[in-house]
């Protein structure tokens, strides 16, 4: 189905619903949609909604996870715990397996909600999902709402309610759904930015900080209100294009990963980045000179017990911060190409600059 057409039926099903509301559940629905759209950090906006859900329920808690399928795991998002409640005493763990959660993505599929509070209820559970029922019975769940969290009919996550006053059963109902719609429209966005920032920094390739993200780095060493050490390693893979003559460019790739995981047992991520091609960049502070000379020391060292890993090194070091990015890595590339001289000098045969 086209994605346009999802988005319109889960809008028309959304309109549907609000125009069956009571006037204090829409007002309660507007409320919160005014803080989900608050300027701010939309995990600190999210929790004051489930706080606020949580009170007009009667709740003990409500949570918000969202589902890792690369890392099989379900992840907590959020969680509100009533004022009124002694955490100390309320039992089980709050532990929820990527197995049960995947076991509600099925039972989800053309449902808005599933409500459990009777005892024919919890029976049904335990039938369709002996998982579910036993954390029921483990988290001492007497009532329970679980509403799916949405983009198009793809379920990315769930919201749920807990020991909720049943009494008011049809208005809760009515405010957790709508309510779930907004929040996991506004989940999945900001998800969506979140990725796609990372993307726009990210070496797809290795995984590592990407060039644009180095020169961010940079300029904030540069403008930044301290100028303390800092230290910048150029590293220059060798036999590159040998590998990719003799391997194609697919080993040529599992080359450039090697090294990456390589230099990542030595220096800390955030520090690492992928300039481009086979050169790699390294930008250390607050370390001591000799900590900084002892990390070129261990890429020599591991260099030396990897006979997949070689590499031509140069580095710039300053006490004082950076003033000028351009001769810092100009300095940093001088050194790097002496030592690639030194280095095609001993192999001749890998030497591009006589192909």
């Amino acid at each position: 189905m086209d994605e346009r057409i999802k988005d319109k039926k889960q809008e028309n099903l959304r309109r549907e619903r609000v125009n069956e509301v009571s006037l204090d559940t829409a007002l309660a629905i507007i409320r919160n949609c005014m803080t989900l759209m608050r300027v701010g950090e939309l995990r600190e906006s999210v929790s004051m909604v489930i706080e606020n859900l949580v009170e007009i329920s009667g709740a003990r808690n409500a949570s918000i996870i969202l589902i890792d399928d690369e890392n099989r795991r379900a992840v907590k998002y959020s969680e509100c715990i009533a004022a009124s409640m002694d955490i100390s005493k309320m039992p089980g763990d709050g532990f929820i397996p990527y197995e049960v959660v995947k076991g509600w993505q099925q039972m989800m599929t053309d449902r808005n909600s599933i409500i459990i509070c009777s005892d024919e209820e919890r029976a049904e559970s335990a039938r369709s999902s002996p998982a579910l029922a036993a954390m029921i019975e483990r988290n001492g769940m007497r009532s329970v709402c679980m509403l799916p969290l949405r983009h198009g009919e793809d379920i990315f996550g769930f919201m749920y309610v807990v020991n909720f006053d049943t009494e008011r059963l049809k208005d809760t109902k009515d405010l957790l759904e709508l309510m779930s719609f907004f929040i996991g429209t506004e989940i999945y966005n900001d998800c969506l930015k979140a990725e796609l920032r990372r993307m726009s920094v990210t070496d797809e390739l290795t995984g590592l900080n990407n060039r644009h993200a180095m020169m961010d780095r940079i300029e904030a060493i540069i403008s930044g209100p301290e100028q303390g050490a800092v230290g910048i390693i150029n590293m220059d893979l060798n036999g590159l294009k040998l590998i990719n003559d003799h391997r194609g460019h697919e080993g040529g790739d599992l080359y450039l990963k090697h090294a990456a995981d390589v230099m990542r047992g030595i220096f800390e991520s955030r520090d690492l980045y992928r300039a481009g091609g086979d050169e790699f960049i390294a930008i250390v502070e607050g370390k001591t000179y000799e900590e900084f000379s002892g990390l070129i020391n261990l890429l020599r060292e591991t260099e030396d017990r990897d006979p997949e890993f070689s590499l031509a090194i140069g580095y710039y070091w300053s006490d004082n911060g950076i003033e000028d990015s351009k001769t810092a890595f100009m300095n940093a590339d001088r050194s790097m190409y002496l030592d690639k001289r030194r280095y095609y000098s001993r192999h001749p045969e890998e030497d591009r600059r006589k192909h």
